[in-house]
């Protein structure tokens, strides 16, 4: 056995590796003998090598930007070798060696030693559990019979481990008492193999008289000396027999035969069902493998260049790539003699298709035909088809680019569209749209109205795909006009029937009931009793002002004449004052009477 580690290098691209074994020096030729499907530190440990052999090693990591790791040779110990002494005639105490060393994935589980009397079949008589005890007494033994003792040392790899691997190898076998016929069994690790992996044979003799010599014919009917256990690899598949001689101290010779199968080395095709696909699309893969040694079960392995991978039972899989890009998936197949194979298969990961709906409103009228794009992003780039559905009314239309208005009011309508691309890939997205009709109210809308008199409209809007809304008025009388509130005034007394129509943002519109008006002549401003009496004060303000401008006028001639009185007259004064003839009081030139006793004043004809 040998146990291999070695620590991940940063940045591999791969997340597995391929084990490969040399028998012949560091330079290769190179055997991929088995795979590791983990990138972290990790192990590796191989059964059937030979005793006293070098082997070299170096592993391989699968994936992008990957390099071939160091070279390591690893000398496997001598097989343990069996002496022994006889205290009496009815024991025999046995020493034995043990040049193996253990870590890693290797560990010691027990030395088995096993008894043939007079040429039975083996018999386990002791195991021992301690690495460190290399002795062991047999009692019990019938004088002058014949023995044989071997010893075998069994070993484990990977015994802390899900699957753990126990493995025997044989000593020398010792010989004493009766001398017992030369005999020997032959074994082999593998009963199958692949063209260029080694398979170890071990050749146990029994009876005769040690030392013991070895000799093997691979098949070829060359003889070649070796040991006990020897390791050997064949160039052309086939069924080869293997055999071993084995010759005594005596010079007896003895043979044992097995057969063992060569297969051609395994082969890999790696296929998928798609090898354009978009992110978060599934791809179906396949690793289909011809030769080898079967079954290949379940070590089929797959990297996908994304960083992600594993093991599957199945040679088909797969795999929803995260990332885009141009990407390579590789299968490694190991078949029952543990030789490995790989293929690839390229694929092109596009990002993730995605589609969005665009509308002028997510509001609308029933009735009114909206407008509805579909504008898909990434995927491949080139859109196979476009599915619209609207609900509830389970309308449906095809086409980047549709128009359709929902018949129903009232409700909370959904625009879906599906979007296929070229790789088969399909994104979905939705819009919810709220359909009311246009409400108008008009506010305290007049019902009576006298001609010439103005009058005002006014209206509020709601619904439909919102404002600004429009305002057309029609008053009745031919004439028009727009706006939340308008007035307008009639010339002609009748009754009228105005309308309303309310257009929305959009263009829908829906007409609003106006009461209608009734327009009446206007009655008399003044009644005609108010009239006449209105014209007798006229007139009797037109009497007044003349009486005054009379008196006005007999003032300023009395005062142009004040200055005309004669300067010998001794009771008028300069100014033109009146002197009363009674009392001598000066008046006022206007007064006739005298305002201190009453008496009448000089007049100018008697002054």
């Amino acid at each position: 056995m040998v146990s291999l580690s070695w620590t991940a290098a940063a940045g591999l691209g791969g997340s597995n590796y391929a084990v490969t074994e040399s028998t012949q020096g560091a330079t290769g030729p190179w055997v991929t003998v088995g795979n590791v499907s983990t990138q972290s530190p990790t192990a590796f440990g191989m059964t059937s090598l030979a005793p006293n052999a070098s082997d070299w090693w170096q592993v391989t990591p699968n994936g992008l930007f990957s390099s071939t790791s160091n070279v390591v040779e690893a000398n496997q110990s001598v097989l343990a070798t069996l002496s022994y002494t006889l205290p009496s005639s009815t024991s025999a105490q046995f020493n034995w060696t043990n040049a193996a060393t253990y870590g890693g994935l290797l560990s010691f589980v027990a030395y088995d030693l096993y008894e043939r009397a007079n040429g039975s079949s083996p018999m386990l008589v002791a195991s021992v559990a301690s690495v460190g005890t290399l002795s062991y007494t047999v009692t019990g033994l019938t004088a002058g019979a014949g023995y044989s003792f071997y010893l075998t040392t069994v070993d484990c790899l990977g015994c802390g481990g899900a699957a753990p691997v126990q493995s025997g190898t044989g000593s020398n076998t010792v010989t004493f008492g009766t001398a017992l016929p030369l005999l020997g069994s032959l074994s082999a690790a593998r009963a199958a193999v692949d063209v260029g992996q080694p398979d170890l044979f071990t050749c146990d003799p029994s009876g005769g008289s040690s030392p013991y010599t070895f000799a093997w014919d691979y098949g070829n009917g060359t003889r070649l000396a070796g040991s006990g256990s020897v390791s050997h690899a064949y160039a052309v598949a086939g069924a080869a027999t293997v055999t071993c001689y084995v010759k005594d101290a005596a010079a007896t010779v003895a043979s044992a035969s097995t057969s063992v199968l060569v297969n051609l080395p395994p082969s890999a095709r790696a296929t998928a069902n798609l090898t354009r696909a978009d992110v978060g699309q599934s791809i179906g893969f396949d690793c289909v493998t011809t030769n080898g040694t079967a079954p290949y079960l379940p070590l089929y392995t797959w990297t996908f260049g994304d960083g992600s991978g594993g093991q599957a039972a199945v040679p088909t899989t797969s795999h929803t790539f995260l990332a885009s890009g141009h990407l390579s998936a590789t299968c490694l197949a190991t078949d029952a003699a543990a030789t490995t194979a790989s293929a690839s298969v390229s694929v092109t990961i596009s990002p993730a298709l995605d589609v969005s709906v665009v509308t002028a409103s997510a509001r609308v009228a029933p009735g009114f035909p909206l407008n509805f794009t579909a504008v898909a992003t990434n995927g491949s780039g080139s859109y196979t088809s476009f599915a619209w559905t609207f609900g509830p009314a389970g309308g449906s239309a095809t086409g980047a680019a549709v128009r359709y208005a929902f018949s129903q009011s009232g409700s909370a309508d959904i625009a879906a569209v599906a979007v296929t691309d070229s790789n088969g890939a399909v994104a979905r997205s939705t819009m919810s749209l709220n359909v009311t009709p246009i409400s108008v109210s008009v506010e305290n809308p007049p019902t009576t109205a006298t001609t010439g008199r103005t009058v005002t409209f006014s209206a509020v809007a709601s619904g439909g795909a919102g404002g600004p809304y429009t305002y057309l008025w029609s008053f009745g009388d031919g004439a028009s006009g727009t706006g939340v509130s308008v007035a307008h005034s009639y010339a002609s007394a009748k009754t009228y029937h105005p309308t309303l129509v309310v257009t929305d943002r959009l263009g829908a519109n829906s007409s609003a009931p106006v009461p209608s008006l009734a327009v009446a002549a206007p009655p008399p401003l003044v009644p005609t009793w108010i009239i006449g009496v209105l014209i007798a004060l006229v007139v009797a303000v037109l009497l007044l002002i003349l009486i005054v401008r009379r008196r006005r006028a007999a003032s300023d001639r009395l005062r142009s004449e004040a200055p005309w009185a004669p300067p010998t007259a001794p009771k008028r004064s300069i100014l033109g004052a009146k002197v009363c003839p009674g009392c001598g009081a000066s008046n006022v030139p206007i007064r006739t009477t005298c305002e201190v006793c009453g008496t009448d004043l000089p007049s100018r004809a008697r002054g």
